[in-house]
């Protein structure tokens, strides 16, 4: 698995232990169901803290596949 570079609200966050379609399926599935929801994801500028971030429809979020070192 590798590690998923996610912008929302103009930051960076990542994901790692996940493919960039597994992060996706995520959140169309949350979309999908019509309700709000949340995916966990680490600060992307180098602390390791832990955010939530808050996936609801309207609000826009990149993703991208980092390659693996």
């Amino acid at each position: 698995m590798g590690t998923v570079e996610v912008v929302y609200g103009g930051e960076s966050y990542r994901i790692t232990g996940h493919s960039l379609e597994d992060v996706q399926q995520q959140i169309e599935d949350i979309l999908a169901a019509g309700v709000s929801g949340w995916i966990e994801a680490l600060n992307g500028h180098g602390t390791r803290a832990p955010y939530r971030l808050l996936i609801t429809p309207g609000v826009p979020v990149s993703l991208a596949e980092l390659p693996t070192e």
